[in-house]
């Protein structure tokens, strides 16, 4: 998917369109649209910011919209040391 492509996505899944997104941001008319074949400047951070999604979302170096999301391996991975630490708190270990 394209840097275009998600940013139209996720326009759509705001309810505007990319004139719209670029009115807002004020960029020329059609800046947008042009990264579909040519790479973006400094504008990607701003359209970033915006949709509240990071730029490697933007160009698509990750699935996740937020550096903070958990992925599936994440929250097993979570799983698997929270069950550690609870089995290593179930043995005889005295606190003063």
């Amino acid at each position: 998917m394209t840097i275009y492509q998600r940013i139209k996505e996720l326009a759509n899944e705001k309810n505007i369109s990319i004139r719209e997104l670029e009115k807002q941001l004020n960029f020329s008319n059609g800046a947008v649209n042009k990264w579909d074949t040519k790479a973006p400047s400094d504008k990607l951070e701003k359209v970033a910011n915006y949709f509240n999604v990071s730029t490697d979302y933007l160009l698509g170096r990750t699935e996740k919209k937020h550096y903070y999301d958990l992925t599936k391996k994440d929250e097993k991975d979570i799983g698997i040391q929270v069950d550690k630490i609870l089995n290593d708190m179930t043995g005889d270990v005295s606190f003063y």
